[in-house]
């Protein structure tokens, strides 16, 4: 009896076409949502705080620019567009306590321009909020806002 020498191949071969395009389409869609996060944050001049870091979730982001001005979304704003912006997404959210409110306020600005913006929160029945803060020269990030 004689025993051929050569092997054979069980023919299974890996196809990395699908792979490849489910990783395309993840490179994509985290580079769309990376420019989507940073849409909504104006150039203002946060105060500083040692110890500070970027917070990682927030639902709504209320800019205050030195000269008072209100932006939400890129777009100008007023508080009464504060106040029905938080209604809706608490609405979705399932309470207002549910609902995390960033404030980025210009270190120039005045509390003037500030109070009405908190008074529509909380009619709007946000308990809560985080004042954005720059982390200070030689500080230690610590998480939030």
């Amino acid at each position: 009896m004689r025993l051929s020498k050569r092997r054979r191949g069980h023919g299974v071969m890996f196809d990395l076409t699908p792979m490849i395009d489910v990783v395309f389409q993840l490179i994509i869609f985290f580079m769309t949502v990376s420019q989507a996060t940073t849409a909504d944050l104006e150039a203002v001049d946060l105060p500083q705080l040692a110890g500070a870091g970027e917070a990682a979730e927030r639902d709504l982001v209320v800019n205050v620019t030195a000269d008072g001005k209100l932006i939400i979304g890129g777009a100008a704003a007023t508080p009464a567009d504060v106040e029905a912006r938080a209604k809706e997404l608490a609405a979705r959210k399932g309470g207002g306590e549910r609902l995390v409110v960033a404030l980025r306020v210009d270190r120039a600005t005045t509390a003037g321009a500030v109070n009405p913006v908190v008074a529509a929160l909380k009619r709007a029945g946000v308990p809560r909020g985080r004042i954005a803060v720059e982390p200070a020269a030689g500080g230690q990030p610590a998480g939030g806002d």
